[in-house]
Formats: C-alpha cells, sequence, structure tokens
C-alpha cells in the first residue's frame, strides 16, 4: 500500500477526485485521478480540496491567516478515513471525492466491519486495517522520523556500504562439500602417500567401491519412506544390483570387479551408516496438476439501466485528454485497426483489469461495450456520445467489470498423488572469501560481528555440508 508500485499490485486502490458546478453530477469541470501509494493518494486530495475551495486571509498582528469555505482540518481527517477504512478487497471500484456547490462527498468501498452494526455508531469502532491507521494516526510522524534516520533498514536497504579496509583484497573459491565426501577426500591423500603398490590398490578399489555407494543412495529415494529403511535387506538389494551395473559400466572399474564385488555387502552398511548420522532428512514433495486451470466469465447481458453518463464541456475535455498519457484508444477487432471508435475506448479501458483476458474474451467484452453504448445512444448524439466515452471511460469500464465479476468462473485443477522423496543428492555449493582469511570454528568468536557474512565457518558434527556461512551472529547460535 505504501509502495511506489501499489497499482501493479493492486490496481484497484486508487482515489477519484472530481469538482462539479451546482448540486448534482451533470456539469463535471474538474476531475484528478491519483493511483499512487496510498501517503500521495491523501496528498493529493488535500491539494485538489485546496485548489477547488474558495478561500478568504485574515490579517492578525503580523500573520496573514488563509480560511477556507470548509475547515481543512475536518477535511482531512475525513479523507484518512477513508483511506484508513477502505475495504482494499473490493475490486472495480474507488475512493471518490466530490466537491458539489453546497456539499462535500467522500466515499470509500466497503461495508460495515466485523463488529460493528448501526446500533454502534457514535459509540464504538473497530479498525479494519490496523496497519495502515497507525500509519495515518497514532504513529504517523514517529514512522516517518524514524524511516529518515540515517541507521533506518529503509535507508540501509538502498544503499551498499563497503569498507575501505576490503577494497582491493584478494577473494578465492570454496566449493562445499558433504561431510562423507571430505572424509573421502581426505582418505585417497593418505592413499597418495601408500608406497606398497598391493596395498595401495586395494585402498584405491574399496575407495572407490564405498563412492560409488553413495552416488546410489540417493537413486533409492523413491523406494522408501525414510533414511533409516536403506538398510532393510530388501532396499539391500535394489541397492546392490544398481551398485553392480555402475560397476560393469564403467571400464576403468570394470577391470576390479570382482575384488569391489565382494566387498560390496560390507561397504554398503558401512557407507549407509555413515550417511544417516550425517544427513538431515529435508523431504522433497512434488504436487503436479493434473489437469489445467480455467477460468473465465459467462455469457450474460449487461444491465444498462444505472448507466446515465453525462457530457462535459469541450474545455474540460481537452484537459482531461491532456492530462492523460495516452489521449489516442487504439484496439484491433477481428483483424481491423480502429481508432478512438467510443467501443474500443471501452474495451481497451477493460483490458487493464487482471482477470481479463482480450484473446479469450473479446467477444464478450465487444458485446457488453455494445450494448453499452446502445444505452447512450438512446439520449446522445455521436458527438456527445464521443464526449461521454472519453471523459468517462474509466467509470463505465469499472460498470461493466462489476458486471463481469458477477459471472467470473473459476475452476480448480485436480492434482495427482504427491510424489515424495524423503531426501535427495546433497550437492556442492560455492562460496568466496578473503584469499588471507582464515576458516573459524562456528563456535568461535568473531569480533566484528559485521564481518560475519564475509567468513566461512566448519566444525558441525552433523550438517548437509561440511563448511557454511551466515548472515548474523544469531543466525550461526540459532
Amino acid at each position: 500500500m505504501f509502495s511506489p508500485k501499489v497499482k501493479k499490485f493492486i490496481p484497484h486502490a486508487e482515489s477519484i477526485f472530481a469538482s462539479f458546478k451546482g448540486t448534482d453530477k451533470t456539469n463535471i469541470y474538474d476531475r484528478n485521478d491519483v493511483k499512487d501509494d496510498l501517503l500521495t493518494q491523501f496528498n493529493g486530495a488535500v491539494a485538489f480540496l485546496k485548489e477547488t475551495f474558495k478561500v478568504r486571509s485574515e490579517i492578525r498582528g503580523f500573520y496573514r491567516f488563509d480560511i477556507y469555505e470548509i475547515p481543512l482540518d475536518a477535511l482531512r481527517e475525513a479523507v484518512v478515513n477513508a483511506i484508513v477504512h477502505r475495504d482494499y478487497a473490493v475490486k472495480g471500484t474507488s475512493i471518490y471525492v466530490r466537491i458539489f456547490d453546497d456539499r462535500v462527498e467522500i466515499e470509500n468501498p466497503g461495508g460495515l466491519p466485523d463488529g460493528i452494526t448501526k446500533r454502534d455508531f457514535g459509540k464504538s469502532s473497530v479498525r479494519r486495517n490496523p496497519i495502515i491507521a497507525d500509519l495515518f494516526h497514532d504513529k504517523f510522524q514517529e514512522i516517518i522520523d524514524a524511516a529518515n534516520q540515517p541507521g533506518s533498514i529503509i535507508k540501509r536497504q538502498n544503499i551498499i556500504e563497503i569498507n575501505p579496509q576490503e577494497i582491493g583484497q584478494q577473494k578465492e573459491i570454496i566449493t562445499f562439500i558433504s561431510n562423507i565426501e571430505q572424509r573421502f577426500d581426505e582418505e585417497q591423500k593418505k592413499i597418495e602417500l601408500i608406497a606398497e603398490p598391493e596395498q595401495k590398490q586395494k585402498a584405491q578399489i574399496n575407495l572407490e567401491l564405498r563412492k560409488t555407494i553413495l552416488s546410489t543412495l540417493p537413486e533409492l529415494n523413491n523406494a522408501v519412506i525414510n533414511v533409516n529403511e536403506l538398510t532393510m535387506p530388501e532396499i539391500k538389494q535394489i541397492a546392490v544390483e544398481k551398485i553392480k551395473q555402475k560397476i560393469y559400466s564403467t571400464p576403468q572399474k570394470k577391470l576390479f570387479a570382482a575384488d569391489m564385488l565382494k566387498e560390496v555387502e560390507t561397504a554398503y552398511e558401512t557407507v549407509v551408516h555413515d550417511f544417516v548420522q550425517n544427513i538431515i532428512e529435508i523431504p522433497r514433495i512434488t504436487i503436479q496438476q493434473s489437469n489445467d486451470v480455467r477460468s473465465g466469465f459467462k455469457a450474460f447481458d449487461l444491465d444498462t439501466r444505472n448507466l446515465n453518463n453525462q457530457p462535459v464541456s469541450e474545455e474540460i475535455l481537452v484537459k482531461k485528454l491532456r492530462e492523460q498519457e495516452n489521449s489516442v484508444d487504439i484496439i484491433s477487432r477481428k483483424g481491423r485497426g480502429i481508432h478512438d471508435s467510443p467501443e474500443n475506448i471501452i474495451v481497451n479501458e477493460l483490458m487493464n483489469y487482471p482477470e481479463i483476458d482480450y484473446d479469450e474474451q473479446s467477444d464478450l467484452l465487444f458485446k457488453l461495450t455494445d450494448q453499452a453504448i446502445e444505452k447512450f445512444r438512446t439520449y446522445l448524439d455521436d458527438d456527445r456520445l464521443m464526449n461521454v466515452v472519453q471523459f468517462h471511460k474509466k467509470e463505465i469500464g469499472s460498470y461493466i467489470y462489476s458486471q463481469m465479476m458477477q459471472h467470473f468462473y473459476f475452476e480448480a485443477p485436480s492434482y495427482e498423488k504427491p510424489v515424495v522423496k524423503p531426501f535427495t543428492r546433497i550437492e556442492e555449493h560455492n562460496f568466496s572469501k578473503y584469499t588471507k582469511d582464515s576458516i573459524y570454528h562456528f563456535s568461535g568468536t568473531i569480533t566484528s560481528t559485521n564481518a560475519i557474512p564475509n567468513k566461512i565457518f566448519s566444525g558441525f558434527k552433523k550438517a548437509c555440508h561440511n563448511l557454511y556461512k551466515f548472515d548474523s551472529k544469531t543466525e550461526i547460535e540459532i
């Protein structure tokens, strides 16, 4: 609601300000639509009221005071209440501030909040949107002041801080592997130091066998419910067959297949024990749709009884068109380009609503728009019709859209049986660190806690990887 891109996520969170000549909506002479964040909408409302109301000045001593025909403080409070207590779940409508010669109307979408009835008027109140209410009322200035502090999170999230001492320092890439793979790497280094050829070959065959077993275990995650079932005889038999296939399919291992197969069952139990002790089971659940989501609008006829928009003066219309980012509405109908036709202007407005897909619903859109145009033609000539459509296109689009949503349908998809894998392969990860920096034990003390995100930690008894990085001291302690 306070994001500068609020219209991207909540397109109906807007305010419309309009002033009329007289006491009804026949003659409009100014209008402004604001789709920005709520604070901008509030400021826009106050600015519009100031520009519209008559003002007189009084000199009191050395100071001049502007006095509006209606006290601005009262109007500000009314606008704040409209923004704060609007039901933002209601689509197809807006907050309206209408100024007439004899009154000001402020209208916001939504009924009474839960827990309030008409009998409670003047006796009790319920905040529909408590967070928005806090920002606009009790804590407004406090929050603004805190946000403007140099160290506030709002300031910091937009600033990349660089430590001057780190500029120019060299970095290196460290690969994080599983604890078992780390032990395999350490064992490989020891094997390289064995002088006796036969002993060295035997140790190498055993290590390659255990590596093959470790790479096979993730392939069994469809056959077990949890990691402990890897020790079950029937699962072990499946694993042994997969291991044999890998040995015979690899030329280097095939040379020593007989020696490996003698040790496969014993080695399997050893590797599984280490695997169970080091892994942290994080199930991967796959839920797949069995059919597509279907949504759209059922065919219906537009209820045009309340479509009675009136034209405005040419001066007001020209001003309105100049304020728009694009005063020419163009859309293609049945393969033909049509510029500035009343029907296409309205359809183009309807296409702004997220539920509407022009490719799927073009026939219905033009049908409803044609019915709206036919209603206007009952009391307007062609020139006045174009005036009404160009000036009131948002209101007409909103009118049609609100009826379309009454005929909206959504068919939820069905799903196939979930596929649950109790564990998956522990993949390698790469992180960087300063070359001159050490790898720290996680229980040690880092003098500057701000430097923790740049450090690499080890010393974990049970973990998926041998090394980790953390964002804060709190994360390490958890």
